[in-house]
C-alpha cells in the first residue's frame, strides 16, 4: 500500500516536473519597433477613417510623421540619437 501511495506521489511530481511553463516575460518593444508598430496602426486608421484623416490633417501630414509624434518622448529621442 505505502508503495503504491509512493509510486503516485512520484508519478505525480514527474507529471508537474514535465510540465512547461509558459514565459510570462514580455521582451520589450526596440524603439524601432515600437515606431513601426505605430505606422502600421496609423495607416490602418488612415484606411478606415480617410474622411477623418482628411479633416484633420488634410494632405499637409503624412503618415510615418504623425506616428513619430505620437510616441513616447523617450522613444522619440532614442530614435534621433
Amino acid at each position: 500500500m505505502v508503495e503504491r501511495v509512493a509510486d503516485v506521489v512520484d508519478d505525480l511530481q514527474n507529471q508537474v516536473n514535465s510540465i512547461d511553463e509558459p514565459d510570462l516575460y514580455v521582451e520589450p518593444q526596440t524603439p524601432l519597433e515600437e515606431y513601426q508598430q505605430e505606422i502600421r496602426e496609423c495607416r490602418e486608421w488612415k484606411e478606415e477613417h480617410p474622411e477623418m484623416w482628411q479633416t484633420f490633417f488634410k494632405d499637409e501630414l503624412d503618415v510615418e510623421t504623425y506616428a513619430f509624434c505620437i510616441l513616447p518622448t523617450e522613444t522619440r529621442e532614442k530614435l534621433v540619437n
